[in-house]
């Protein structure tokens, strides 16, 4: 009879928690049908994005051009660019696309990228910094970069202060940094910061850099009018961690599964970046971190002001603008 006891107690506890799990996937998933972004207007904006060939990327383009902005699609590979932009056009006919090719691996290809915009552009009002790779092996860039690093943090720490002069040509301009929360497991080692390391901790290194660097550039515009913020939009199911999950077979299926079920959809993820970007009531919110539309708190490393100057002056060395 204990026994028996026993084993109906354990098959409470896992009704339990099957339900509980149950539950928690159906709210997720309705929350993608009931979740109504406010109608922010993007009409007269030139949005810019990174990455915007898929995933939260191509999902914010899809939403800047619903609400009529003039969507630069800066990707590395341009065929997957217009792909993207007809994808978009399936969703919607407003707003307008431009395809730019960016590829964040090569100093070059950014100031290539950031002189054509200066030239062809009269005006940007969104900057978001969304590409980003997860997983890569240990790697160098033309540019003898840790290749995690550079892409995700130093070509767009050269991008977006290429940009600034004709972002302060607009009375409110704002910048977004896509990061990840990720970054509490980073450590900024600013003598070997070129070298990088396991490519788990170089994805986190530069992460914690991204939202470092944006409170510091959030400091030095002050009274600009530009505004710089952090986004981390949370468990997204997109092809970040297509480096990590390679070809296999069994890891390919148990992600689309496991993504299907628990993780937010690129529409989900999105919604934080738009709200940074278009909402009036975060006209005047500059250097924070935002997840879930809550405003969080920084862990202590993230705010050691000190590294965060050391880390910038090493990031302009590194990038030449000194």
């Amino acid at each position: 009879m204990e026994y028996i006891r026993r084993l109906t107690e354990s098959l409470e506890v896992w009704q339990f928690v099957v339900v509980g799990v149950v539950t928690f996937v159906v709210m997720r998933k309705l929350r993608r049908y009931f979740t109504v972004l406010k109608k922010y207007t993007a009409e007269g904006k030139t949005i810019l994005i990174t990455g915007a060939n898929t995933g939260i990327g191509r999902a914010a383009a899809i939403e800047f051009a619903k609400r009529g902005g003039r969507v630069i699609l800066a990707c590395r590979d341009t065929e997957k660019a217009k792909r993207a932009a007809y994808y978009i056009r399936e969703r919607t006919n407003k707003g307008l696309l431009v395809i730019k090719q960016l590829d964040l691996s090569s100093q070059d290809s950014v100031r290539k990228f950031a002189n054509d915009i200066l030239a062809t552009e009269d005006r940007l009002d969104v900057l978001v910094n969304n590409a980003g790779v997860f997983g890569l092996p240990y790697g160098l860039t033309e540019d003898g970069i840790e290749t995690t690093f550079a892409v995700n943090h130093l070509s767009h720490f050269l991008l977006t202060n290429m940009l600034l002069d004709l972002m302060r040509k607009k009375k409110h301009a704002r910048i977004i940094t896509v990061t990840s929360m990720l970054y509490a497991r980073g450590i900024i080692d600013i003598d070997d910061i070129v070298k990088g390391g396991h490519k788990s901790s170089s994805y986190s290194q530069s992460k914690l850099a991204n939202i470092m660097c944006a409170n510091v550039l959030s400091s030095r515009l002050a009274g600009s009018g530009i505004t710089v913020n952090s986004v981390s939009p949370g468990m997204v199911k997109t092809d970040l961690a297509r480096h990590k999950i390679g070809e296999s077979f069994m890891k390919n299926l148990m992600y689309e599964t496991v993504g299907r079920l628990l993780l937010k959809t690129p529409e989900q993820g999105c919604e934080m970046i738009i709200s940074c970007a278009l909402d009036p009531d975060f006209k005047s919110t500059t250097g924070k971190l935002f997840r879930n539309g809550q405003k969080l708190e920084l862990n202590d490393v993230a705010k050691d002001e000190s590294t965060a100057l050391r880390l910038w002056d090493v990031c302009m060395d590194l990038t030449n603008l000194h």
